[in-house]
């Protein structure tokens, strides 16, 4: 694919992804305080991944520390930990999600950001799905495919539209 285009994440290294995936959430979380509230948020490609990472914050501890731990670098606005007692948004759209990584678990090593305990269900069934309203808009021919189904599978309530191309 040949640009110029938009990711939020920095590919080069592995520090480099850790590094700009948690100011990627981190940015938009201290800009929906800042400016919200928003009833919903809208992702594409990387932006689908930040958004769910955003959206997800309350049922994930181990990224609620990550960003407080930078948090006093940003020139957006702080957060703290009360911001993280339920999601910012009441829905999210989410089209076409991308990124390099195998899957999200290998993603989140990358960033050393570890899976919530059970994210995926568990011995608690679906306690750590998350709970906003999800829509999903998948292409059938995208190589990204599966990363959007892991995505909207991350969801408690979620519908999906497989769309051509």
């Amino acid at each position: 694919m040949h640009g110029p285009f938009y990711s939020w994440l920095e590919n080069s290294s592995d520090e480099a992804l850790k590094k700009s995936l948690i100011d990627a959430v981190h940015y938009v979380l201290a800009f929906t305080k800042t400016h919200g509230p928003f009833d919903g948020i809208y992702g594409f490609s990387t932006g689908a991944l930040i958004a769910t990472l955003a959206v997800g914050i309350a049922t994930d501890p181990n990224l609620q520390d990550k960003l407080l731990e930078i948090d006093e670098l940003s020139e957006l606005g702080s957060l703290d930990e009360s911001d993280f007692e339920e999601s910012p948004f009441r829905f999210a759209v989410l089209a076409c999600a991308g990124f390099r990584a195998k899957d999200m678990d290998t993603l989140r090593r990358i960033a050393s950001i570890p899976l919530p305990l059970n994210y995926y269900g568990g011995e608690d069934g679906d306690a750590n799905l998350i709970e906003t309203k999800s829509f999903h808009l998948i292409g059938l021919e995208d190589h990204h495919k599966n990363k959007s189904e892991e995505i909207a599978s991350l969801y408690k309530y979620s519908k999906i539209l497989y769309i051509p191309g």
